[in-house]
């Protein structure tokens, strides 16, 4: 039979027993608490590893294609006295009006009788068009195939009709003018002329050209899609010197 404890007797084995579980307390491992990563953070790296993988495997599947041609298109007589450079890019509705209203003006009356040649400069501005970038580097394809003044103003004319369908209708537009379609697919998709879009580009910010159309008739600044008669009035004004001092 257990002896019964006295009074004094468990409250001193109480004690020896809170010492024990204090004891046990101390031995357990202090654990340092695990850093915890923002979710947000988590799902922005996320983000940029997915951009990293889809743009390396973009640029595998993307078809080699070298660029024939890399210089500034012209149309008119290369040794002519007068030079127009347009910088325009071709989802700008202001230069969409000159080019179907102005130009062909400008065309008939002064380039195509070899007094003045016109360079097309691309200015794709991004930020406000989406589609111009690519449309500027279809443009660029079509040079490849010596189409690049029917292509552009097909680009103009037809505006509203693939900024509203999308870049798709580029190859469409090729097809149309009878171009060479693997050629132009292949030029088109590998990307490689939006490194001379944004060589042209960094020209006319080096003339401080912000916005587009903008024009230098030789060193003559014009901004806007102006009517006929402001081009003609500066071009005659260039000629008139050109024929008194020879």
């Amino acid at each position: 039979m257990a002896k019964k404890l006295s009074k004094k007797e468990k409250k001193r084995l109480k004690y020896l027993e809170s010492i024990k579980k204090e004891e046990k307390k101390e031995e357990k491992p202090q654990t340092k608490p695990i850093f915890k990563i923002p979710k947000t953070l988590i799902i922005v790296i996320s983000l940029i590893v997915l951009v990293v993988v889809y743009s390396y495997y973009s640029n595998l599947n993307r078809p080699h294609y070298v660029p024939i041609k890399t210089d500034t298109p012209i149309v008119g007589n290369p040794n002519a006295s007068i030079t127009i450079k347009s910088f325009s890019e071709f989802q700008c509705p202001y230069c969409a009006d000159f080019y179907t209203k102005t130009y062909p003006e400008i065309k008939s009356k002064y380039i195509d009788t070899g007094k003045v040649k016109f360079m097309f400069y691309e200015f794709p501005i991004e930020q406000i068009h989406p589609f111009a970038l690519k449309a500027s580097e279809a443009a660029r394809c079509a040079y490849e195939q010596d189409k690049y003044e029917e292509y552009a103003l097909l680009l103009y004319s037809r505006q509203s009709q693939w900024v509203k369908a999308g870049p798709g209708k580029f190859k469409d537009y090729a097809r149309e003018l009878g171009l060479n379609e693997e050629q132009f697919s292949k030029c088109l998709d590998s990307g490689v002329m939006k490194e001379i879009v944004k060589k042209e580009q960094e020209e006319g910010k080096s003339l401080q050209v912000t916005g587009t159309p903008t024009f230098f008739i030789n060193d003559r600044r014009i901004v806007g899609a102006r009517p006929y008669e402001d081009f003609e009035k500066v071009i005659q004004s260039l000629l008139s010197v050109t024929n008194t001092t020879s």
